[in-house]
Protein backbone atom coordinates (compact mmCIF):
# COMPACT_ATOMS: atom_id res chain seq x y z
CA UNK A 1 0.00 0.00 0.00
CA UNK A 2 2.80 2.41 0.89
CA UNK A 3 4.67 1.68 -2.34
CA UNK A 4 1.53 2.40 -4.38
CA UNK A 5 0.87 5.60 -2.43
CA UNK A 6 4.43 6.80 -2.90
CA UNK A 7 4.29 6.12 -6.64
CA UNK A 8 1.05 8.09 -6.98
CA UNK A 9 2.46 11.04 -5.09
CA UNK A 10 5.83 11.05 -6.84
CA UNK A 11 4.81 10.39 -10.42
CA UNK A 12 1.06 10.75 -10.65
CA UNK A 13 -1.44 8.16 -11.85
CA UNK A 14 0.60 6.92 -14.80
CA UNK A 15 3.53 6.06 -12.55
CA UNK A 16 1.48 3.69 -10.42
CA UNK A 17 1.51 0.44 -12.34
CA UNK A 18 1.46 -3.04 -10.87
CA UNK A 19 5.00 -3.57 -12.14
CA UNK A 20 6.16 -0.36 -10.48
CA UNK A 21 4.50 -1.36 -7.19
CA UNK A 22 6.18 -4.77 -7.38
CA UNK A 23 9.57 -3.17 -8.04
CA UNK A 24 9.16 -0.59 -5.27
CA UNK A 25 7.76 -2.94 -2.64
CA UNK A 26 9.80 -6.04 -3.40
CA UNK A 27 6.75 -8.31 -3.23
CA UNK A 28 5.88 -10.79 -5.94
CA UNK A 29 3.43 -9.76 -8.64
CA UNK A 30 1.26 -12.74 -7.64
CA UNK A 31 1.00 -11.29 -4.13
CA UNK A 32 -0.25 -7.98 -5.48
CA UNK A 33 -2.82 -9.73 -7.68
CA UNK A 34 -3.89 -11.93 -4.76
CA UNK A 35 -5.05 -8.78 -2.96
CA UNK A 36 -6.13 -6.63 -5.93
CA UNK A 37 -7.51 -8.04 -9.17
CA UNK A 38 -6.68 -4.88 -11.14
CA UNK A 39 -4.61 -1.74 -10.88
CA UNK A 40 -7.85 0.22 -10.48
CA UNK A 41 -8.75 -1.87 -7.43
CA UNK A 42 -5.37 -1.04 -5.93
CA UNK A 43 -5.82 2.67 -6.69
CA UNK A 44 -9.27 2.64 -5.06
CA UNK A 45 -7.86 0.99 -1.94
CA UNK A 46 -4.97 3.46 -1.76
CA UNK A 47 -7.42 6.35 -1.69
CA UNK A 48 -9.71 4.58 0.74
CA UNK A 49 -6.77 3.88 3.03
CA UNK A 50 -5.43 7.44 2.82
CA UNK A 51 -8.68 9.40 2.90
CA UNK A 52 -8.87 11.33 6.17
CA UNK A 53 -11.98 11.01 8.29
CA UNK A 54 -14.34 13.94 8.38
CA UNK A 55 -15.62 14.62 11.89
CA UNK A 56 -19.36 14.94 11.64
CA UNK A 57 -21.31 17.08 14.09
CA UNK A 58 -23.62 15.46 16.62
CA UNK A 59 -27.22 15.04 15.52
CA UNK A 60 -28.48 17.22 18.37
CA UNK A 61 -25.99 20.03 17.75
CA UNK A 62 -27.55 23.39 16.78
CA UNK A 63 -27.24 24.16 13.08
CA UNK A 64 -24.75 27.02 13.39
CA UNK A 65 -22.45 25.05 15.71
CA UNK A 66 -22.78 21.95 13.50
CA UNK A 67 -21.73 24.00 10.48
CA UNK A 68 -18.71 25.33 12.39
CA UNK A 69 -17.76 21.81 13.50
CA UNK A 70 -18.02 20.54 9.94
CA UNK A 71 -16.05 23.49 8.51
CA UNK A 72 -13.25 23.07 11.07
CA UNK A 73 -13.07 19.37 10.36
CA UNK A 74 -12.90 20.02 6.63
CA UNK A 75 -10.08 22.55 7.07
CA UNK A 76 -8.15 20.11 9.26
CA UNK A 77 -8.65 17.34 6.74
CA UNK A 78 -7.54 19.43 3.77
CA UNK A 79 -4.49 20.57 5.74
CA UNK A 80 -3.32 16.99 6.26
CA UNK A 81 0.08 16.79 4.50
CA UNK A 82 -0.45 13.25 3.19
CA UNK A 83 -3.85 14.06 1.78
CA UNK A 84 -2.59 17.25 0.13
CA UNK A 85 0.07 15.21 -1.64
CA UNK A 86 -2.52 12.75 -2.99
CA UNK A 87 -5.12 15.31 -4.08
CA UNK A 88 -3.51 16.09 -7.48
CA UNK A 89 -3.43 12.39 -8.33
CA UNK A 90 -7.09 12.03 -7.38
CA UNK A 91 -8.10 14.89 -9.63
CA UNK A 92 -6.16 13.47 -12.55
CA UNK A 93 -7.58 10.00 -12.04
CA UNK A 94 -11.16 11.23 -11.78
CA UNK A 95 -10.72 13.16 -15.00
CA UNK A 96 -9.09 10.28 -16.88
CA UNK A 97 -10.66 7.14 -15.43
CA UNK A 98 -14.36 6.45 -15.17
CA UNK A 99 -13.70 3.77 -12.56
CA UNK A 100 -12.57 6.40 -10.10
CA UNK A 101 -16.09 7.79 -10.06
CA UNK A 102 -17.05 4.55 -8.30
CA UNK A 103 -15.29 5.88 -5.20
CA UNK A 104 -18.09 8.40 -4.71
CA UNK A 105 -20.67 5.63 -4.80
CA UNK A 106 -18.98 3.34 -2.24
CA UNK A 107 -20.90 3.53 1.07
CA UNK A 108 -17.74 2.95 3.12
CA UNK A 109 -16.18 6.05 1.53
CA UNK A 110 -19.29 8.21 1.48
CA UNK A 111 -20.23 7.60 5.10
CA UNK A 112 -16.91 8.17 6.85
CA UNK A 113 -14.58 9.89 4.40
CA UNK A 114 -14.72 12.89 2.19
CA UNK A 115 -16.47 11.87 -1.02
CA UNK A 116 -14.21 12.51 -3.93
Amino acid sequence: MQAATDLLVEGGPNAMTVDAVVARSGVAKSTVYRHWATRDDLVNDVFHHCAPLLDLPADDEPFEQALRTLACSLVDMLSDPSWKRLMPAIMLLKAEMGTMAELDARPDIRDTHLAL
